[in-house]
């Protein structure tokens, strides 16, 4: 089926794709990738999306393009808008995890968003909104959907500040205080 394939893919153009496709290698040392979200090798070293592949990964929506934030500078990644994450199925609800979560998160109705947020080693606050499928997608039997408002609470990765507050707070201490040494001397 479809849900197995897209991802962060290139050359699909970051979507979901309608059938498998491998890369050709250039050199015998690169590993072989392909389309398909269960097989961990697939995962990018740098990988931009946070993504989880693997045997119980399956290619989600996003809701919007990515943003990284970083003082006050944003930057939006207009091609990425499906990636690959982990699902489980448990007592008929639908559990997403995402990259370096230390637990699933339960998605309880169709369309229901799970926040995804790192800063990246570079300093950015990248940002992405993966859209929950209907259950039935990915789970053999599933539990009634309640309402929306029901579950209307915030799922997936806590807000994170932006980061380049503390440093240019730090930055604004250290002349500060080298200004009123100067003026002492």
């Amino acid at each position: 089926g479809l849900q197995y394939y897209g991802g962060s893919v290139e050359l699909a153009d970051f979507c979901p794709y309608n059938q498998e496709f491998e890369w050709k290698i250039s050199s015998e040392t690169e590993k072989g990738r392909d389309s398909r979200c269960e097989i961990e090798t697939n995962r990018l070293d740098n990988d931009e999306l946070m993504e989880v592949y693997g045997h119980n990964s399956r290619c989600f929506d996003f809701l919007r393009p990515w943003t990284e934030r970083k003082c006050g500078k944003i930057r939006t990644f207009h091609q990425y808008m499906a990636g690959c994450y982990e699902h489980s199925c448990i007592e008929g609800v639908l559990h997403i995890g995402l990259f370096n979560a230390s637990s699933l998160h339960p998605r309880h109705y169709e369309g229901q968003h799970v926040h995804i947020r790192k800063v990246t080693d570079e300093g950015w606050l990248r940002e992405g909104i993966l859209v929950c499928p209907r259950c039935s997608e990915l789970c053999g039997e599933c539990a009634e959907e309640k309402e929306k408002s029901v579950y209307d609470s915030f799922v997936g990765d806590p807000p994170l500040d932006e980061p380049c507050s503390s440093t240019v707070l730090s930055l604004s201490i250290t002349v500060l205080l080298s200004l009123i040494l100067s003026i002492t001397r």
